[in-house]
């Protein structure tokens, strides 16, 4: 068995577990919907403190690997005993060690990302909502979010029946973040950038209710939050799903029923340019303050224009009465 092992076991072991895998679409405590991969465990997923990273279990990977390694082991070692001797030929271990040397090869690239988190074991709870095998090749079977999301926020898709009242108090959505070092413009010595934009205030956006769950969603329309692709940080922390989605828009509608502003988002479909980009904005930080009927958003939004840097700064102010938000003051618009 130990030339079976190192022959074939091994290298199946490694072309299975990067081809046949498990995805789960589960939703982290203080975080948003989230795609993991990995099978008997979930071992990685997306990051979420900037585009293109990862989180990864260690502990979880490992397991995982040694599931497919011993379902191998058992076929082979029970083909051979009971069955016929398996004398595999040269040019089939080459075969089979070219394909799971390139897997591990760009594998090893792809974990080698200095932005990668990677974990002992998975630090966070998740209530798993869906989940599936696919091959890498084929066909993606992952599901819409928005149709699992939906089953899980009925109440806020609907037309309240009675008020719905703001509880008193200060809820930081974006939390400001500054530069360590500031940025310096080459050449001039100027200073660049000092602050970056804000993250999502995990465990305050998850204990929102419906009215201020609408008003943040109307600011994630106005501003941007790292926006890339169809997904913006502070509509997905809210449960939203992709930008512009039909329950931000529902939510928006629903709470700025006379709003001009808001009517001209919701024809935009909430379209924000992705961070990056030639122009685009970023929350530096956002906070929503309830004062009886009286909310006060404060915030700074940071622009970028084609080399030239502005900023819009709060408060904007809003009178809550009767299940709907009526605009005081505003200077994002």
């Amino acid at each position: 068995m130990k030339q079976l092992t190192l022959k074939l076991i091994l290298p199946l072991s490694v072309i299975s577990f990067a081809t046949l895998t498990k995805w789960w679409y589960a939703l982290p405590v203080d975080a948003p919907g989230t795609f993991f991969t990995g099978f008997p465990f979930p071992f990685v997923c997306k990051g979420w403190h900037t585009s293109m990273s990862l989180q990864i279990f260690a502990i979880e990977f490992f397991v995982d690997f040694l599931t497919y390694f011993l379902i191998w082991f058992l076929v082979f070692f029970c083909i051979n005993r009971f069955w016929s001797k398996i004398n595999p030929r040269k040019w089939v271990t080459i075969f089979l060690w070219s394909i799971a040397g390139l897997i591990i090869s760009g594998a090893s690239l792809i974990a080698a990302n200095p932005d990668n988190l990677v974990y002992m074991k998975r630090p966070f709870n998740i209530e798993v909502k869906s989940s599936g095998f696919q091959f890498v090749w084929g066909k993606n079977t992952q599901l819409d979010t928005e149709s699992i999301e939906s089953k899980d926020e009925k109440h806020i898709l609907t037309i309240p029946k009675g008020k719905i009242h703001l509880e008193n108090g200060e809820y930081r959505i974006i939390l400001r973040k500054k530069l360590e070092t500031p940025e310096i413009e080459p050449g001039s010595g100027e200073l660049f950038l000092d602050v970056i934009p804000g993250g999502p205030g995990w465990k305050t956006i998850q204990k929102l209710n419906a009215p201020l769950r609408a008003l943040t969603a109307f600011y994630a329309s106005m501003g941007g939050s790292n926006c890339g692709g169809d997904y913006c940080e502070l509509t997905s922390a809210l449960g939203l799903g992709k930008q512009g989605s039909r329950k931000q828009k529902q939510l928006i509608e629903m709470y700025f029923p006379n709003d001009k502003v808001a009517k001209t988002v919701l024809q935009q479909d909430c379209y924000l340019r992705p961070s990056g980009a030639s122009t685009f904005s970023d929350f530096v930080y956002l906070t929503i303050t309830v004062k009886g009927d009286t909310v006060i958003v404060d915030y700074e939004l940071y622009f970028y224009n084609h080399g030239e840097h502005s900023y819009i700064t709060g408060p904007d102010v809003y009178l809550y009465q009767n299940n709907a938000f009526k605009m005081r003051q505003r200077n994002i618009w």
